[in-house]
């Protein structure tokens, strides 16, 4: 965003305070049943934020672009939890836990940028049930999955290509 101008206090050439674009939400489920309960929710997340020189202090004869700080960030968020009880009298059930997110975030900082997207999965599947007031299982499997790409570029130089990066576990 070229030309964006925001409150210069101090008169160094810089935004006191950047500017902040954000809309954020997360909507809830529950429903307590006698035999099954679930839970739910998605979380959202977008937001940029801009600073850095507001041009004031440019003179004429300055060829360096001016130094601007951009960030974007995109997050999603979602979990479910079930759990079916099948012997009340013993604490008997089996739950199903499964949670995913995705975030990205882009941003630069002068001419470096740093540009980063990460996913993660997470399932548990677990069984409980006492059968004596000293005996009782609990059992469960889970698994977890993580994903991370970035892209960055230390140097202030634009000529520089990024490097980028990846890893999954």
């Amino acid at each position: 965003e070229n030309g964006f101008s925001g409150h210069d206090g101090n008169d160094d050439g810089f935004i006191d305070m950047p500017r902040v674009r954000q809309v954020a939400a997360m909507p809830r489920w529950i429903y307590m049943g006698r035999d099954y309960v679930f839970q739910g929710a998605v979380k959202f997340l977008d937001e940029s934020r801009r600073s850095g020189q507001d041009g004031h202090h440019v003179h004429a004869t300055q060829t360096a672009p001016l130094y601007k700080i951009d960030i974007d960030t995109r997050r999603l968020e979602a979990f479910v939890k079930n759990a079916y009880i099948f012997d009340h009298d013993n604490d008997g059930n089996v739950a199903l836990i499964l949670s995913g997110s995705s975030h990205d975030q882009d941003a630069a900082y002068g001419l470096r940028v740093c540009d980063i997207d990460q996913r993660e999965a997470y399932a548990s599947l677990m069984f409980e049930r006492k059968w004596q007031q000293t005996h009782a299982l609990s059992a469960g499997l889970s698994g977890n999955y993580d994903y991370y790409r970035y892209h960055y570029r230390p140097q202030a130089d634009a000529a520089v290509v990024p490097q980028a990066f990846v890893e999954r576990e």
